[in-house]
């Protein structure tokens, strides 16, 4: 927006002198007080102003923007760390239903998993059968596609995959001490007449994925720390021999 004004002013042409304004008006006019001239020189001008309202935006556009099983099983293991992290916010009712919320969701995120590894079977190397039966085989996995299907559906439609049907129980936040450290979630499953901790559940669904991706070849096989670390002791007992016999040979 944009407001403007006329600005007006009258001065001696001869000596520049600054006149008054109403003195245009006057007949006879007064001679200058500077230089006794009579004339004057009146000056008009147009004064602008704008009012410049700026909205500033600002945008990041991520480099990977993919939504395969790569893309899909880093943010799993994203959210896992989240899961397990300790709670910062204020121990509330509240937040502990809100965090249950993320796990409950957590579950139905990382059991679908599944669907993109089945839709790039062909390109994985890997069946879509073989994938389903993958996942019923393994204990932890089958216990997630119930607890999946439990808070997608509210009930299982078809018979549980775990061998039992799961019950999401009793959640609560325990903190310790003064609290400085946090609060975490105690949310319980009961499942075959025991009482499994949620977020152990998360955790070992994950690592049941990991086993299956690494058997699959989609993830590098994990090297052990023991079979690494093993070369440098060989190779110092093997310098150590050596200087021991040329000791005794000498």
């Amino acid at each position: 927006m944009a407001a403007s004004t006329t600005e007006t002013s009258v001065s001696c042409p001869k000596c520049g002198a600054a006149r008054p304004a109403e003195i245009a008006q006057i007949a006879p006019r007064p001679p200058c007080p500077e230089c006794g001239a009579q004339g004057i020189a009146i000056t008009m001008g147009v004064a602008t102003e704008v009012n410049v309202a700026m909205k500033l935006r600002a945008a990041i556009r991520p480099g990977d923007q993919s939504r395969g099983w790569e893309r899909r099983w880093a943010d799993i293991n994203t959210e896992l760390q989240r899961l397990l992290a300790p709670r910062t916010v204020t121990l509330s009712g509240d937040a502990v239903l809100a965090n249950r919320r993320e796990l409950l969701s957590f579950y139905v995120h990382a059991y679908h998993l599944k669907d993109a590894l089945k839709e790039e079977a062909g390109t994985a190397g890997i069946g879509e059968a073989e994938v389903e039966a993958a996942i019923g085989a393994d204990p932890d996995l089958a216990l997630l596609v119930d607890l999946a299907n439990l808070d997608k559906h509210l009930k299982l439609r078809r018979p549980p995959r775990s061998g039992d049907v799961p019950r999401i129980g009793e959640v609560q936040g325990s903190q310790a001490g003064s609290g400085e450290g946090g609060w975490r979630l105690e949310q319980v499953i009961e499942h075959r007449r025991q009482n499994l901790d949620g977020l152990t559940v998360a955790r070992n669904a994950v690592s049941a994925w990991h086993r299956l991706l690494t058997k699959w070849g989609l993830l590098p096989a994990p090297q052990t720390l023991a079979a690494a670390s093993d070369v440098a002791p060989r190779r110092e007992s093997s310098r150590s021999a050596k200087r021991q016999r040329a000791q005794g040979s000498a």
